[in-house]
């Protein structure tokens, strides 16, 4: 049994990206195939929008068939795009996409619902969730049991669900939404999170939405992917660079005996979407596993967090935190125009990525 999962799939402009052969011979050569649908269809209404801290993203429903034509079978939903378009949008896309399996999205009994695959005498289970942001069913308190929502990765109901699942099923994956965006390491808190869905009984955890590639690793024998990347992101952002249209796909081989990984790279080029060159793409990949060893991995972690702190200080005035850092006439003019937005201060507290990666580079500062 050979499972195939990409990460994220985003067409601002319907047709004006196609499949070549080699892409199109990879999703054939599999027995089941998910890809991460990344920003909801285009809804017929806009009104009540969920707040945002953000880019609002939407797609054409056409681009549906090009999944349907890969011969796609389920859809991963639970991402922090999937309700910009309020609820409107997530019934529209929803609907749209009844064709297909969908995974970590609905009320809190769907979006943490299991859902299985079985062939050739073994049954797969997969399981979707993603980080805490907008959209997000986390708090049962204050979310009514019909909240519509995304499945929460560290929501405390989680490990039970694990335990739980192992037991119905001969192998489980799963697959989380969840990281720093454009940082190829990932924080040391998600390689522990994910190193503990192991160790709780997953048998692969395959994550993406940080937009580009990030290594993997072998942990007791159970692959952890840590950042697929995009599979095909196009519009909608202004992010255009070599690593944001360079993807990995993965291949989940299962038998009675084990599982193994293996790795393919996808690449976006004039509008066509096509396999990245074998050796090209094994030097990538070894690249970014190198980086995960300890003699370089936490030197980059830091750095990274380090740069990001412009940005978070920048979103700090958005949402009316000033310091030193992020004075500046445009933001100091925010003030007696009130024109900050405390979303932005929300987002970055709520989302795990975020405030780890804040608070990595406050404890790192020289003069703390």
């Amino acid at each position: 049994m050979k499972l195939l999962i990409t990460g994220d799939f985003f067409i601002a402009a319907p047709n004006s990206v196609l499949a070549d052969d080699s892409i199109k011979e990879l999703f054939a050569s599999n027995d089941y195939r998910i890809v991460n649908y990344e920003g909801p269809v285009a809804a017929d209404h806009y009104k009540d929008l969920p707040p945002k801290s953000g880019p609002r993203l939407m797609q054409p429903a056409e681009n549906i068939n090009m999944l349907r034509e890969l011969g796609v079978d389920a859809i991963t939903l639970a991402n922090n795009h999937i309700f910009d378009q309020g609820l409107d949008g997530y019934y529209k896309t929803t609907t749209s996409l009844n064709s297909f399996k969908l995974l970590g999205v609905g009320n809190w009994e769907e979006a943490y619902r299991l859902i299985t695959i079985e062939k050739n005498g073994l049954k797969i289970g997969v399981l979707n969730f993603c980080e805490n942001q907008f959209g997000v069913l986390t708090d049962e308190w204050s979310q009514n049991k019909d909240a519509i929502g995304c499945a929460w990765v560290n929501h405390p109901k989680v490990n039970q669900l694990i335990v739980k699942s192992v037991k119905e099923v001969d192998y489980l994956v799963a697959i989380v939404h969840a990281g720093l965006e454009m940082i190829d390491v990932p924080l040391p808190e998600w390689r522990d999170r994910y190193r503990e869905m192991v160790d709780l009984g997953c048998d692969a955890v395959i994550a993406h939405h940080p937009h580009i590639t990030q290594g993997y690793e072998i942990y007791n024998d159970k692959p952890i992917c840590y950042s697929l990347g995009n599979f095909c992101f196009s519009g909608g952002v202004k992010q255009n660079t070599a690593d944001w249209n360079v993807g990995a796909i993965a291949v989940l081989d299962f038998g009675t005996n084990g599982i193994s990984l293996t790795m393919s790279g996808c690449q976006k080029v004039d509008g066509r979407l096509k396999l990245v060159e074998h050796g090209m793409w094994q030097q990538k990949i070894e690249q970014l596993c190198r980086y995960l060893n300890k003699d370089y991995y936490m030197g980059r972690v830091n750095d990274s967090c380090q740069k990001m702190m412009r940005d978070y200080w920048e979103l700090f005035a958005m949402g009316g935190l000033f310091a030193p850092e992020a004075l500046s006439l445009k933001n100091l003019a925010r003030l007696p125009l009130h024109k900050y937005n405390h979303v932005h201060l929300l987002n970055n507290f709520q989302c795990e990525s975020h405030r780890w990666c804040v608070c990595r580079a406050l404890r790192n500062e020289k003069t703390l």
